[in-house]
């Protein structure tokens, strides 16, 4: 994975801060969003189905690898990188924006959640 180092001013800073919580995104996300993308259309689609499939899922405790079959899972892994994908999720259910689900614990290495 490559980085992109940039300087902005320390208002600039706190304004990107801003826009990036308001969208419940980190910094990089909220920037590659706004770059409009190739991959970053791919991230938003496959952030907008893990959190239909964990929804609509019963009371329970999950992974976001659980909600996608292997062969799904593989396909998407294939497309965007399963790290950021968590981490964007991860974001949005703190942030309030997934219904009825919460951040549990880490567990190897997986975050774990619970539908309520």
């Amino acid at each position: 994975m490559g980085a992109i180092k940039i300087y902005v001013s320390d208002s600039e800073k706190a304004e990107i801060e801003e826009m990036a919580i308001a969208e419940g995104v980190g910094i990089s996300s909220l920037i590659k969003s706004k770059l409009q993308l190739k991959s970053t259309s791919k991230i938003s689609k496959a952030l907008e189905m893990t959190i239909e499939k964990a929804e609509a899922l019963p009371p329970c405790e999950f992974n976001i690898t659980e909600l996608f079959t292997g062969v799904e899972w593989g396909n998407m892994i294939k497309e965007v990188s399963a790290g950021q994908l968590g981490k964007q999720f991860y974001t949005q259910v703190i942030a309030g924006n997934v219904e009825g689900i919460s951040f549990l614990d880490m567990k190897n290495r997986k975050a774990l959640y619970s539908k309520k």
